[in-house]
């Protein structure tokens, strides 16, 4: 579970080193906290909730604001290996970029939400459970982050306003 639990602690923090130190004191607390485990959901997605809530920590020690890292991240990244078209992956990055900084304006809940279910691919299910938060939360944060992101994403002529979800 390590390169997945390193890449959402990655792309919580923005940072390689606090992604690192993150990552180990999340399987460190995972360890400790064994017993604990009581199964009813999957290993998986009990130390997923502990790295999210290790990040979310960190996050707020340090008062960061800035959430997503620019960079190549699901199917970006496999354009980009593949070798593609350059201008095409040039369109691809700052596209990107103009993303990220609209995320990076979302309320923590609502970003922390948009990364877990947008950038590492967990359910909306999983999503719950790993925030202990109710389902219904999580898909009204997730649509108010996906509506904030595509409004900002308009004003700033990114996307035009006949553009589809």
């Amino acid at each position: 579970h390590h390169s997945r639990i390193y890449a959402t602690v990655y792309h919580m923090t923005s940072n390689r080193e606090d992604a690192d130190d993150l990552t180990q004191e999340t399987f460190l607390k995972a360890y400790k906290a064994l017993k604990s485990f009581k199964g009813g959901s999957s290993f998986y997605t009990w130390v997923y909730r502990i790295a999210v809530n290790v990040s979310l920590q960190h996050i707020r020690r340090k008062k960061r604001r800035r959430w997503l890292m620019l960079g190549a991240t699901g199917d970006e990244a496999e354009r980009l290996s593949s070798g593609g078209r350059p201008e095409l992956r040039l369109e691809d990055r700052e596209l990107l970029e103009r993303v990220y900084a609209a995320a990076d304006r979302l309320s923590e809940k609502k970003r922390t939400v948009w990364v877990l279910h947008e950038l590492q691919g967990l359910s909306p299910s999983e999503v719950s459970e790993v925030l202990e938060v109710p389902m219904n939360t999580v898909r009204s944060r997730l649509l108010a982050a996906r509506k904030e992101i595509k409004s900002r994403l308009e004003r700033d002529g990114t996307l035009s306003t006949e553009a589809g979800p």
